[in-house]
């Protein structure tokens, strides 16, 4: 009895120990911090992703502009078309402006659409965030590894 309770005591304790080396192995693996190397590549993947951010953000605007432009242009062509009247020339004149205006606000923002390579830059922009999120965030960077890498910036 007595040499069943000590089997059993003596079993418990390998089992709790080996438990808590798998749990200390686990969180220790989780809570690694970044090496140098690593932080200075997250910085330099964090600088292009803002830079990107910043320019995908221009273009969205100058497409933006041109849409609320093209839509005030509409607008105006209608009202214009309404309002014409059977041999009035200047009203002719203007609708004509307002058409050539629409047609080539329409050809730009096609061509910035299809031409710009906006959706690809989009895509990868997304691409590149994932990444980041995945190898830089899920560990800690060390103050050390972060102001050594700001005092000599090397991105590739």
């Amino acid at each position: 009895m007595r040499e069943a309770l000590l089997r059993r005591t003596i079993g418990a304790t390998i089992v709790l120990a080996a438990l808590a080396g798998a749990g200390a192995a686990l969180a220790q693996d989780a809570a690694a911090p970044l090496s140098a190397e690593e932080t200075r590549a997250c910085l330099c993947m964090k600088t292009k992703l803002d830079q990107t951010n910043a320019d995908l953000q221009s273009q969205h605007s100058a497409y933006d502009q041109r849409q609320a432009e093209l839509s005030r242009v509409e607008a105006d062509l209608s009202g214009a078309q309404r309002q014409a009247q059977t041999g009035d020339a200047a009203a002719m004149l203007r609708a004509q402006s307002l058409i050539d205006r629409r047609d080539m606000l329409r050809s730009q923002l096609r061509d910035q659409v299809l031409g710009s390579g906006y959706a690809d830059r989009l895509r990868q922009y997304n691409s590149d965030r994932q990444a980041y999120e995945t190898q830089c965030r899920t560990r800690p960077m060390l103050k050390i590894h972060v102001e050594a890498a700001q005092k000599d910036p090397k991105c590739p």
